[in-house]
């Protein structure tokens, strides 16, 4: 009789709750990343203006809605809902993928960061541009700076996030 290698698992708990942080720490770096661009980096120098982090999520509801959502606040909601949609996507494929792949099971560091830019890659050369087209919205997002930081918002709060929690809570299964 041949014994079986242990087959790694994560719970549906732990791919649930881990979306949860991912998705409210994605969100907060994206609220506080729009506070200090527009206060701080004003489009108009010399007149600094006034952040509108539901902004932010009313153009997340645009992607489905269209326009309208930029006139009406209440469409934030929709927005925020789904933030927390596509951050469950991307942690729930990492963590479905963590115990398949031993290559993710490497230093979690390296890999939580190289996670969180192919997150980027994904988002802006494939999914923004098909729902928003190649318009820009946001002219500084498309800048290398811009570009770096939105791409080191992501390592931090979903990708090194992800892969530490998936390091910490994998467990083995007797086949």
């Amino acid at each position: 009789m041949s014994v079986s290698a242990p087959r790694l698992r994560i719970s549906g708990q732990v791919i649930v709750w881990t979306s949860l942080l991912t998705g409210t720490l994605d969100g907060l770096a994206a609220v506080i990343n729009q506070y200090i661009v527009v206060r701080f980096f004003p489009a108009n120098p010399g007149h600094p203006g006034v952040p509108h982090p539901e902004r932010i999520f009313q153009f997340i509801a645009s992607t489905v809605f269209g326009p309208i959502t930029m006139l009406k606040v209440s469409y934030a909601w929709y927005g925020l809902v789904f933030h927390y949609l596509i951050a469950y996507c991307f942690t729930s494929f990492f963590l479905i993928l963590y115990p398949r792949l031993p290559l993710l099971r490497a230093n979690w560091w390296v890999v939580g960061a190289g996670y969180g830019a192919f997150i980027w890659t994904v988002m802006n050369v494939v999914v923004l541009p098909l729902v928003v087209g190649n318009t820009p919205i946001q002219k500084w997002a498309y800048t290398p700076a811009g570009a770096l930081l939105a791409a080191a918002i992501l390592m931090v709060a979903i990708g090194l996030p992800t892969a530490f929690i998936a390091q910490k809570t994998v467990r083995s299964d007797p086949v």
